[in-house]
């Protein structure tokens, strides 16, 4: 797969923007980002609630059939359906929505926000839209259009995905290492080393222990067909 890719890129470069950026958008709403999908049947059956507010049916079922050929594409033919009750997949994406709702929630709430600038300068940085290492609005609008998304749909989820990385930033950089907690024993460059490991294990539990007292807080309701499996 990655030799056709390589192959593909050096003969058609743009064929090969297109193929990585399915997968980038995949991957995204694999990790809870929608394309527009609570509104997009007009129903209003959701899957659970976090906070009074609704994780519909619709939002599940993107990220659930996208989870499930994502497995598909890396297991081949060692992928059964047995395995999506294995890896308890419903359960993990709703879990991940709600992750996500959380997560935009204290956001809102701690005043972490994302103008429109650094989105702009986001999309502008993707070198798949670039030419000769210049942001190419043409290739830009072609590539989207390719896989049926509107700028303002891609932009959204690149605001989503800015935000999420931004307020957990917030978190790990509140978190520093105490005198007791650095390294000391060794030469300089291995204390650097394992300052840093502990410093970056510091910060994740830090982003964990914040996540958990979210979930504690927060009124989730989960229907109970999706709790497990």
């Amino acid at each position: 797969m990655l030799k056709v890719l390589r192959e593909s890129a050096i003969e058609n470069p743009w064929f090969y923007r297109v193929i990585m950026l399915s997968i980038a958008i995949a991957f995204i709403i694999t990790m809870g980002w929608g394309v527009g999908s609570s509104t997009r049947s007009g129903k209003k059956d959701y899957v659970a609630k976090v906070n009074g507010e609704m994780i519909t049916a619709d939002e599940f079922q993107d990220s659930y059939r996208t989870t499930v050929a994502f497995y598909k594409s890396m297991m081949k033919d060692k992928f059964n359906e047995d395995m999506l009750k294995q890896l308890h997949l419903k359960k993990n994406v709703v879990d991940s929505l709600i992750e996500k709702k959380l997560w935009l929630a204290a956001a809102k709430e701690m005043g972490v926000a994302v103008s429109d600038d650094e989105v702009i300068a986001l999309v502008k940085e993707n070198e798949m839209f670039q030419k000769n290492k210049v942001f190419d609005e043409a290739a830009y609008l072609q590539i989207l259009a390719y896989n049926h998304l509107k700028p303002a749909d891609f932009e959204a989820i690149q605001r989503k995905e800015l935000l999420y990385e931004k307020i957990r930033a917030t978190i790990k950089d509140s978190v520093a290492l105490s005198p007791q907690e650095m390294a000391t024993s060794g030469t300089p460059e291995e204390n650097e080393r394992v300052s840093k490991d502990r410093l970056n294990q510091k910060r994740e539990k830090a982003v964990q222990s914040f996540l958990q007292n979210m979930k504690t807080r927060a009124k989730i309701e989960i229907k109970s067909e999706y709790t497990q499996g």
